[in-house]
């Protein structure tokens, strides 16, 4: 097997790569333990001056990384550049606030809590956001003092290469940070080895349950997240506009290819007909095309299969009595383009779309919002729009999932503990409650 790396734009492949045999992934496991002997050690200065240093290189190396981005997963490239700066921001931000959230929790004068590190954490990476989601895993996991082996996902090996490299030009120890080419029939060798303590999946919830098993069969702490099937709530005290506005934002963005991307739109009566008359219209603003183009909004999905599968999902929507009511129009002649669309009136549906595909939901009142939006398998995050702020509360407190943003769009930040519930994984990245993920919770108590 390689791993391939094909333009979606035009399915041209662009080149391939090896990957490892068993030997060669021994020998990864061996070299970050031997890393993470020293690297456990290294202080909170150098750490600091580190996540400083590799922020400045995803900078240098913006615009190179960003259209290397577009080029093996179609994003639009001004999201691309919207990505890298993200990761930059996050290596600042840990950097100014690591040292705080890792200090000893004192429970009396007797007992201490010290987060310490567990060893070498082995993370599987998707391909929607290759920068973003590998360095939301990785960062914090090294800086609790962990080394990290990162198996990227095999349609963005060029992403993968380059995550080494800004590695290498920050100045990061050797094998502290590795990126390796393995087939899914390797994993488990990764996770049964003795070495390996832990293991990360951001990914579909199928391969977070295989994942799952074979942590449970080694007793490996892991870290799931998983799919979702995210509601956009709009009550009739909600300010339309700019509900509509990120509405947008929420199933578009990626080509609408995220797992906290709205996908069920379940708004109430009173103001269904206008929010959709807003929302239509703020659709046929967007543009198809070449996702190098400043002025292409939306471009291919990332792979030939993940297109294949939409299709499958629509036919069965059509199955369940939704109905198309409207999609915006694409003459660019592009492969792999599944175009906005707004599909309304069917029963439930709780397979997760990845692709701007609108499912909209009329409500009568707050009781059937809340019966909708839990009514699925999936518990990953939710957005609330009302200006009213007891309806607000109602819902939120009601609501099943592991985010919830009020008046935003459901959104990951360095400061915000991210991760859901149900089917959509287990435990949590980012924030304070990340970065303590994979670490020893270890009492002293001294009478």
């Amino acid at each position: 097997m390689e791993f391939k790396s094909i333009n979606p734009t035009n399915n041209q492949l662009m080149g391939s790569f090896p990957i490892i045999d068993t030997l060669e992934l021994e020998l990864v496991i061996e070299n970050s333990n031997i890393a993470f002997q020293k690297w456990r050690d290294t202080s909170v200065d150098q750490k600091k001056q580190l996540l400083k240093a590799l922020a400045t290189e995803i900078l240098i190396y913006i615009e190179d990384c960003s259209r290397i981005i577009t080029d093996e997963m179609g994003k639009p490239l001004k999201e691309s550049m919207a990505e890298m700066k993200k990761c930059a921001d996050l290596c600042l931000y840990y950097a100014d606030n690591f040292e705080t959230y890792l200090q000893p929790k004192v429970l009396s004068d007797k007992a201490i809590i010290y987060y310490e590190p567990l060893g070498v954490i082995f993370g599987i990476s998707p391909w929607n956001f290759p920068f973003w989601q590998v360095f939301r895993f990785a960062i914090p996991t090294l800086l609790a003092g962990n080394t990290v082996i990162v198996k990227h996902a095999p349609n963005t090996p060029q992403c993968a290469i380059q995550l080494v490299m800004l590695f290498k030009k920050a100045g990061f120890p050797k094998n502290v940070f590795q990126s390796v080419f393995i087939d899914i029939s390797q994993v488990e060798s990764f996770v049964s080895s003795k070495i390996v303590q832990g293991v990360s999946l951001t990914g579909s919830t199928a391969a977070g349950r295989s994942v799952a098993i074979l942590a449970a069969k080694y007793l490996k702490k892991c870290v799931l997240e998983l799919g979702g099937n995210d509601a956009f709530v709009v009550t009739r005290n909600a300010n339309i506009e700019r509900a509509v506005e990120k509405a947008v934002l929420a199933r578009c963005r990626n080509n609408g290819q995220s797992c906290v991307a709205a996908k069920r739109f379940i708004i109430d009566a009173v103001v269904y007909d206008f929010f959709k008359s807003k929302l239509v219209e703020a659709l046929k603003s967007l543009k198809i095309g070449d996702p190098k183009l400043a002025d292409s909004t939306n471009g291919p999905l990332a792979r030939r299969d993940l297109y294949d599968n939409v299709l499958r999902q629509t036919a069965i929507l059509e199955q369940k009595h939704f109905t198309k009511t409207f999609e915006l129009e694409d003459n660019t002649g592009l492969p792999n383009v599944i175009a906005p669309a707004i599909w309304e009136g069917g029963e439930h549906f709780d397979e997760e779309i990845f692709a701007p595909i609108f499912l909209l939901h009329k409500t009568t009142d707050i009781d059937q919002m809340i019966e909708l939006v839990n009514h699925s398998n999936y518990g990953l995050g939710c957005s609330i729009w009302s200006d009213n702020a007891i309806d607000a509360q109602q819902l939120s407190s009601r609501i099943v999932c592991g985010m919830i943003y009020i008046n935003e769009l459901v959104y990951s930040s360095p400061s915000l503990p991210f991760g859901g519930i149900k089917q959509s994984g287990i435990g949590k990245e980012l924030g304070e409650e990340g970065i303590k993920e994979f670490t020893t919770h270890k009492l002293i108590f001294t009478k």
